[in-house]
């Protein structure tokens, strides 16, 4: 699994993932991917190819002075294996939490090796699959927010006082 986040950005050393498996994504190197294809730039050969032109305008219609990405690696290999869902199915394993957050406008993409260590046949998730963030970065700020009874009893009590209000005035 890969993790591209723009390279304007602030970033972490590496970034934890939790949950149906685990593992820490690394900084692949400290050169960030800003031309070509992203199998190239990793040192694979994969399809379909993953050129930086379907990703990189998306990143700067959210972040303007993004110029490419910082890539970070997590090779997920558990004993047993992993079923990894299709597009009919999805959402239901495998999850992954990170942490931190990813920076705005960051990508997830993966990459499977369908043959062997010798004689490797990468698979690429297809430009269309890749998980896009366009989420602002969640903070631990909150608001208190009425919930919908308290604004239902705050109207009543508005209307009985307009009423009680008018009833004054006619007599």
């Amino acid at each position: 699994m890969d993790i591209l986040a723009p390279n304007n950005e602030a970033h972490p050393a590496s970034f934890a993932l939790t949950g149906t498996l685990s593992g820490t994504a690394t900084l692949f190197s400290a050169t960030p991917w800003t031309s070509g294809m992203l199998d190239s730039y990793l040192g694979l050969s994969a399809s379909p190819a993953n050129p930086i032109g379907a990703y990189l305008p998306s990143t700067q219609a959210l972040d303007p002075g993004a110029t490419g990405f910082f890539v970070y690696q997590v090779n997920f290999s558990p004993a047993g294996g992993v079923t990894l869902q299709g597009p009919s199915n999805p959402n239901v394993s495998p999850l992954e939490n990170i942490s931190p957050g990813l920076p705005l406008a960051s990508y997830i993409v993966g990459f499977l090796n369908e043959g062997t260590a010798a004689s490797p046949n990468w698979k690429a998730t297809a430009n269309s699959g890749a998980i896009f963030d366009s989420r602002p970065p969640t903070t631990t700020t909150t608001r208190a927010v009425p919930e919908p009874a308290s604004l239902a009893l705050f109207g009543t009590a508005l209307a009985g006082l307009g009423s009680l209000g008018r009833r004054r005035r006619k007599t």
